[in-house]
């Protein structure tokens, strides 16, 4: 009987020892896994800060290599943008008036009471042309009264991604070789283009300064930096007004060279395509009139 029960006491005793030894090994092992966490979780954490670092460090970097560019994007309503353009201050464009007709050639005005007068493509061609020429005006009048370099836009530019760190690329360039009353186009149609000499090469783009007169002119004031000096001298010259902004912009800086003007390709920005509001008139005439200008840019070509 004594034997019996020894050999119970020495089984619970073994028994108790085996589940305290697993207890033990259990805990041990918790505690390892504890503190391989907690070693993961620190690395994650400073990997992490590190990366954090690393990126604001760059960013840092980034802007101070390209400051903050201020952006006015020229619209009648503001619901009607493209988001890619959100961080642009919108610039209200004022509805056509009688009065902006006062600011036009007496030639233009007789044009403009009857189209079929039109001697050039490049003529104002209705209210609304007149219209958007005046409201880039009121811009540049804006950009007058501040320093440094703005980004302007109208309302159908939809920005491609990447675009806004190429533009401050192209603008950088451009500061270093302390550029100064001009104006930099980032988009335009002109196929003659080519024609423009060439001044330095950004990502895959290429920039051409406009210092002779091209068999085209170059076509589209969506989208341009201009510098406050360009937009004291555009002022200076803009009225009365007698042809589309985009030409006034082009012969100033081409034809006259008041300004800089510098074109880049492929354009940076592309516009939504939307239908024209000053392009509203017979087709055909519209056609004999390019076709008559294309004559007209070839002959006096300089480029």
């Amino acid at each position: 009987m004594r034997m019996r029960v020894t050999l119970q006491r020495g089984f619970w005793s073994l028994l108790c020892a085996a589940v305290g030894w697993l207890g033990a090994t259990y805990t041990l092992h918790a505690l390892a896994v504890t503190r391989a966490t907690a070693r993961a979780t620190r690395a994650a954490t400073r990997a992490a800060t590190r990366a954090a670092t690393r990126a604001a460090t760059r960013a840092a970097a980034r802007r101070a290599e390209y400051p903050d560019l201020p952006c006015l994007i020229l619209t009648s309503n503001v619901s009607a943008l493209d988001p890619s353009t959100a961080s642009c201050t919108p610039f209200n464009a004022t509805p056509f008036t009688a009065r902006e007709l006062d600011y036009v050639t007496s030639d233009a005005r007789r044009k403009l009471a009857h189209p079929s007068l039109l001697q050039r493509a490049s003529d104002l061609t209705n209210n609304a042309s007149v219209n958007i020429y005046m409201n880039h005006a009121r811009i540049w009048n804006v950009l007058a009264q501040q320093q440094g370099v703005t980004l302007v836009l109208e309302d159908d530019v939809i920005v491609n991604e990447g675009s806004v760190e190429l533009i401050q690329k192209l603008l950088s360039h451009l500061r270093k070789d302390n550029a100064t009353n001009f104006v930099l186009k980032l988009h335009d149609s002109s196929t003659a283009y080519p024609q423009w000499r060439e001044v330095f090469s950004v990502s895959g783009h290429t920039v051409r300064a406009c210092d002779c007169r091209p068999s085209q002119h170059s076509a589209s004031a969506a989208a341009y930096l201009m510098d406050q000096a360009a937009a004291k001298t555009l002022l200076q010259h803009a009225y009365p007004a007698s042809m589309h902004v985009d030409v006034y912009m082009h012969e100033l800086g081409c034809i006259h060279r008041k300004i800089r003007l510098y074109g880049t390709h492929p354009n940076p920005v592309i516009t939504s395509n939307r239908p024209s509001t000053h392009m509203k008139w017979d087709d055909a005439q519209r056609s004999f009139l390019l076709f008559k200008e294309k004559i007209e840019n070839i002959l006096f070509a300089t480029c």
